[in-house]
């Protein structure tokens, strides 16, 4: 592919920047995953309903319904820039917008898995 790239064939050229944005955003899902596997699991802690600090298999069927949920939604952070790439033909983000719409959306994710696991505090 990158010979295709040097003739200036733009179809290609489209192919390899778009999977170039997504191999950045797949390098990212595993620390996402783990910030909120780690937040998750410290909120279930704080609102105490593991009794004696000990998961039961219904929070960890819980939880992992709420990674594989979040994992969906990350998608569309790469999702969202083949769209603006690929199909509406415009710049690919830059990388430090990329890790600004990281840190935010991470963020979002942590935000919402407190809200809607400690609703009562």
């Amino acid at each position: 592919m990158p010979d295709k790239i040097l003739n200036n064939d733009p179809a290609n050229e489209k192919s390899y920047t778009a999977m170039r944005s997504v191999k950045w955003w797949e390098k990212k899902r595993l620390a996402f995953n783990i910030v909120l596997l780690l937040f998750t699991t410290l909120f279930i802690w704080l609102k105490q309903e593991v009794p004696n600090a000990r998961l039961n298999s219904e929070w960890v069927i819980r939880t992992v319904i709420w990674i594989v949920g979040a994992n969906m939604f990350f998608c569309g952070s790469w999702g969202g820039e083949l769209l603006w790439t690929y199909y509406l033909n415009r710049t690919p983000f830059w990388v430090d917008f990329r890790l600004l719409l990281f840190i935010l959306g991470t963020l979002f994710s942590i935000i919402w898995t407190w809200l809607v696991l400690i609703p009562g505090i």
